[in-house]
């Protein structure tokens, strides 16, 4: 085997290893939830981010968890989403103008709503995307064309900002799939 080929090959089994550990800490999580006594419907509950590198979840004064994060933002077009520039998110959500929502990490599952300082006024949105990229403690913020200044560029605009995050509700598994289900029919 060529140099190359076996390069391809420790790279493709980091990936997979870093993506199994990733679902496995969250299936713990998710299990030592429901042999808690668990929580029914869509309330705050921990997540597996709380064992990364930054500050410890808090709870927040009005429900939710703080979560400090780095918060990215991107647009639909070619130059932030490649070949997926359809306008259609990843779990099937058509996007509409003025649309306002999020890219997460797949250990915060599609529906969780999030608070974002400066961002939609600081009302919560709903994760309705992932990326290639976000991995960990990130999320990509929406920017859609707005009075004239294209949605690149406000994204462009909001750079790179370290916030806390609040975490209203993290939906399981169970509902996302059903969710996801019912907006592609």
């Amino acid at each position: 085997m060529t140099r190359n080929a076996l390069d391809y090959i420790l790279i493709l089994s980091v990936f997979w290893t870093i993506t199994f550990g990733i679902a496995f800490i969250f299936r713990l999580g998710m299990a030592a939830q429901r042999q808690n006594g668990g929580t029914s419907g869509q309330q705050a509950v921990e997540t597996p981010l709380a064992g990364r590198n930054t500050a410890p979840n808090q709870p927040a004064a009005s429900g939710g968890v703080l979560v400090e994060m780095v918060v990215f933002a991107y647009c639909q077009e070619k130059c932030c989403c490649g070949i997926f520039a359809d306008g259609i998110t990843a779990s099937g959500y058509r996007i509409q103008p003025g649309d306002k929502f999020v890219a997460a990490p797949p250990d915060i599952p599609f529906g969780t709503r999030l608070s974002i300082p400066g961002y939609n006024d600081g009302l919560p949105v709903t994760v309705r995307d992932r990326g290639g990229l976000i991995m960990g403690r990130k999320i990509d913020v929406f920017f859609d064309d707005k009075d004239g200044i294209t949605g690149h560029q406000r994204a462009l605009n909001w750079g790179r900002q370290k916030l806390k995050i609040k975490i209203l509700n993290i939906l399981r598994r169970e509902q996302e799939n059903v969710t996801c289900k019912k907006r592609l029919q």
